[in-house]
């Protein structure tokens, strides 16, 4: 029996939203799987008590549409601060290490992902998220669907009701089965989304959910440590990942900012689910991204190793102490910088350039502004 806790609002709260994952599981009771709610007042705690001696029972552990984005309205801010005490984040490490695999829905306030939650969740400066700056309402379409847009010079949608297969990581276990996209599949409340179960209803019409039915995701990742791998993609440039996945000794880490809600997700669930069957596949298809990863490295600083030395060979190696000098207190009289500030520079670029992450698009430019961004003024 695979045993799946998934983490809701408390149950004596009005929520703008429905959690749809105890029918989504039950769609999968014929193989065997068991699904728990788990309320924050017996999952994380009470009077600020740290409770995870029931971890060991589960396979899986779902987060669910902001449950950790520190509102107070739907108690996510209990579960954060249960996510920044360090003894917990340890202990979920462990969890995780030996086998467990967590899943985290979109975490996000006003229907825009929301960093504090993924710092505290998956760790800080371990990803970033599109951020609240960079979304922007449309003029005269405030409350409507698919108000928020991003870029003054892009005007794109920071929201999609389609998640795209990587190409390049379509091999992932995770995406075994999967068609090449993925959707929520339903476009207007009161639709019929699972056997007897239905979409909101009005009551819940305030809601980002409510207005936009069809959205399964809202933002993306624009940054991620070198140890993810981007699984799934935004639909309008499939560039940006809206599912990030690593492996941490026997078990996984799944970040997303997408919202799950029909059953035409169901081959994505199954696969986050028995995860337990296919580890091996897991451990080794991260393995094997991550060997390749580190040979292009060395073959990188291979080619720079060379270079510097045809130009020591072509100028002389006198190049290395006067005429080297020489360049670089012409670049810093340009620059307007001293020479150990440019040699700093280099080998900042340098080992930022070695933890790039993997499937970063417009690698080039987007590495040098974000290399300007967490370096200046340092």
């Amino acid at each position: 029996m695979i045993k799946v806790a998934f983490v809701v609002p408390s149950e004596d709260k009005d929520t703008q939203r429905h959690v749809y994952w105890n029918e989504l599981l039950g769609e999968l009771r014929l193989w065997e799987v068991e699904a728990k709610v788990e309320s924050i007042s017996n999952f994380w705690g009470n009077s600020g008590k740290v409770n995870y001696k029931t971890w060991q029972e589960y396979n899986l552990i779902i987060l669910t549409t902001d449950a950790a984005n520190g509102s107070e309205e739907c108690e996510g801010d209990k579960v954060l601060r249960y996510f920044h005490n360090e003894v917990a984040r340890q202990e979920l490490a462990k969890w995780v290490q030996n086998g467990g695999i967590l899943f985290s829905e979109v975490q996000s306030q006003g229907g825009r992902p929301w960093q504090p939650s993924y710092d505290a969740i998956f760790g800080s400066g371990t990803l970033d998220v599109l951020p609240h700056s960079a979304i922007k309402r449309r003029e005269g379409t405030q409350g409507m669907g698919y108000e928020n847009v991003i870029a003054k010079e892009e005007e794109r949608s920071s929201r999609g009701s389609v998640a795209v297969v990587s190409n390049e990581f379509h091999a992932h276990p995770l995406c075994y089965g999967l068609h090449p996209s993925v959707t929520n599949g339903y476009n207007y409340s009161g639709e019929q989304v699972i056997l007897k179960h239905y979409r909101e209803d009005r009551r819940t019409q305030f809601s980002l959910y409510y207005r936009c039915p069809e959205v399964i995701y809202s933002g993306w990742f624009v940054h991620w440590s070198p140890d993810w791998i981007p699984v799934l993609l935004e639909s309008e440039t499939a560039k940006w990942p809206v599912l990030l996945v690593k492996t941490d000794g026997a078990g996984a880490w799944a970040a997303s900012t997408m919202r799950l809600t029909s059953r035409n997700a169901l081959p994505l669930i199954r696969n986050l689910v028995f995860y337990h069957s296919f580890r091996e596949s897991w451990l080794e298809y991260h393995k094997r991204i991550l060997r390749a990863r580190k040979r292009s490295n060395v073959i990188v600083i291979s080619i720079l190793v060379v270079l510097l030395l045809s130009m020591i060979t072509i100028f002389g190696w006198n190049i290395s102490s006067l005429r080297l000098l020489s360049i670089f207190s012409w670049l810093g009289a340009i620059a307007g910088v001293s020479i150990l500030a440019i040699i700093s520079g280099i080998i900042k670029w340098i080992r930022f350039f070695l933890r790039r992450p993997i499937g970063h698009p417009d690698s080039a430019i987007t590495f040098w502004t974000l290399f300007k961004k967490r370096h200046t003024n340092k």
